[in-house]
């Protein structure tokens, strides 16, 4: 199972953080935009929440 991004940030920060993407696809229920497919770690989503913190500060 792959993990799904919508944001090309977190996308960017996941990498530098060392998870491997797997591929992008365009979002089907927003066209315009990508969806970015990461594979599955069980760290991910801690990953995605310290983004998150992170942004939040700026």
């Amino acid at each position: 199972m792959d993990y799904p991004v919508f944001s090309i940030d977190v996308a960017n920060y996941l990498m530098l953080k060392g998870f491997k993407m797997k591929r992008v696809k365009p979002n089907k229920q927003s066209p315009g935009f990508l969806m970015f497919y990461f594979e599955q770690h069980k760290s991910i989503e801690t990953a995605v929440q310290s983004f998150k913190k992170q942004d939040y500060k700026n």
